[in-house]
């Protein structure tokens, strides 16, 4: 009889108590649903993400540790060399000549066959030792930044013996200041850097500045503001010898080769200046891309043009326009020069734009616009086909502008105003008079080293106040 066995006890699975009381939704096949299997794989790739960025600056740190040992290595191999090599080579001048060891050294530290060289390529050598690595845009200051207050109730009397100053550049560094190397080797290597190097006048010092390839700019003040131009225009109207200051910084301004000037300055200024710069390459003429000719910048309201930028428009905008008339006008403006200097060289002309702050509007510039039928031939604004009025207002003013003529008067009042024949002496001031606000044109109210005759008159005729004496200086000449 088989042994009686008792049932075995099988328990039932559990349930969850959120399955005893939630219903779930019907099973369709799935093993496990997509949002579990993604909570499961975040879960198991959390500790694997932080324990790979633990060893990932671990092993970082120890390349470092390891790239330091080896780099002292290395110096400290390094200096021994050196230190071996420096004194043999000393022990061996010590126990021969310098000569001789110069002699056996290959390759020569020194090379001294150079004054055995042709003479031409001695000064070629020593020209490309003059060159400068990139040019720099230098800023003449104006007469009016030139003034020194002395009294409440008198104007600001101009200070400046000689000719313009140049604005000194607040990023040079104190190597760019120094004395040039070029200048101090030998009297043939001075020769040839003197001809690139000029000992310019700033409004902080004097500076040597390589006046063969720095860019100079005329510009935030009307031309007649400028000591520089003025000088040449007395130059070519005056019979008598000029100031000795003024002869010498003209003999070094004069040889600048790149020149950029506002277009108020060489629209308005008689164009047999440009002929006194000998050595001119290069013309500018920058023009701002405001509505109005007149308008200027604020920032020019408060001194000389501080580090200005020029940017080329694009050819089919309205500023590209313009700078395609300003180019034609140019032009044709120096050619009228050639009537009466038929040996002048017209430089090369070029038009840019003032960069201005704001950084849209410089982007305007550049960019492609709605091309319109302009050129460097269209001499007036009948010939010209705009869709802007105000583009038409400013073509008509540019048009007025380019063709000003200085006036014989206008001449002679400058010339006795920076180049008379005599001047106030103390005899002839009236000291009551002198303290009392200037109102007029009296002679008897001018103050000592101011000017009293004709620049052309020897005979110390006093001089008769006419018109355009009686101009202010925001009246005449398109002074801004």
């Amino acid at each position: 009889m088989a042994d009686h066995q008792p049932p075995q006890f099988r328990p039932e699975p559990l349930l969850l108590a959120a399955e005893s009381q939630i219903e779930s939704p019907a099973w369709t096949g799935e093993d496990v649903p997509s949002f579990v299997a993604q909570e499961f794989d975040l879960y198991r790739m959390g500790p694997g993400y932080m324990t790979y960025k633990t060893e990932s600056n671990r092993r970082l740190q120890a390349f470092d540790r390891i790239q330091r040992q080896k780099r002292y290595e290395f110096l400290d191999a390094e200096s021994h060399r050196k230190t071996k090599i420096i004194g043999q080579f000393m022990n061996r001048v010590y126990i021969e000549s310098a000569e001789e060891v110069r002699r056996r050294t290959v390759p020569a530290y020194a090379f001294t066959r150079f004054p055995n060289l042709p003479p031409e390529l001695q000064l070629r050598i020593w020209s490309i030792a003059s060159r400068t690595l990139e040019s720099t845009i230098r800023t003449l200051i104006s007469m009016k930044w030139e003034r020194e207050k002395r009294h409440e109730d008198l104007p600001r009397r101009y200070k400046l013996k000689g000719s313009s100053r140049i604005r000194h550049d607040l990023r040079d560094s104190p190597v760019k200041s120094t004395y040039p190397s070029v200048l101090r080797i030998c009297r043939d290597s001075r020769a040839v850097g003197l001809s690139t190097f000029k000992l310019f006048k700033l409004d902080v010092g004097c500076a040597w500045i390589p006046v063969a390839y720095d860019l100079f700019y005329i510009g935030g003040d009307g031309w007649k503001k400028f000591k520089l131009l003025i000088d040449c225009l007395i130059r070519e109207n005056t019979t008598r010898k000029q100031d000795p200051v003024v002869c010498e910084d003209l003999d070094k301004l004069l040889r600048i080769r790149h020149l950029i000037v506002d277009f108020n300055v060489f629209a308005a200024a008689p164009p047999t200046i440009w002929t006194h710069f000998t050595d001119l390459a290069t013309l500018t003429v920058a023009f701002r891309p405001t509505l109005s000719i007149d308008q200027r910048p604020v920032q020019d309201a408060f001194g000389p043009p501080e580090n200005p930028r020029f940017i080329t428009p694009h050819i089919s905008n309205k500023y590209g326009i313009r700078a395609s008339w300003i180019l034609g006008a140019a032009n044709r403006k120096l050619r009228t020069v050639l009537e009466d200097r038929p040996k002048w060289k017209i430089p090369h002309v070029d038009v840019t734009v003032r960069a201005p702050d704001n950084a849209g509007l410089k982007m305007a510039i550049q960019e492609p616009g709605m091309d319109q039928s302009l050129g460097s031939d269209a001499e007036g604004p009948d010939q010209i086909v705009v869709e802007s009025e105000q583009e038409a207002t400013w073509l008509e003013q540019a048009t007025t502008r380019i063709a000003h003529i200085v006036s014989d008067a206008q001449i002679r009042k400058l010339k006795r105003r920076h180049h008379p024949s005599r001047y106030l002496d103390i005899w002839d001031m009236d000291f009551q008079a002198a303290l009392q606000p200037h109102e007029g044109n009296n002679v008897s109210t001018r103050e000592p080293d101011t000017y009293y005759t004709d620049s052309e008159n020897e005979s110390g005729t006093k001089w008769i106040p006419d018109e355009v004496d009686l101009l202010s200086d925001h009246e005449d000449w398109f002074s801004e």
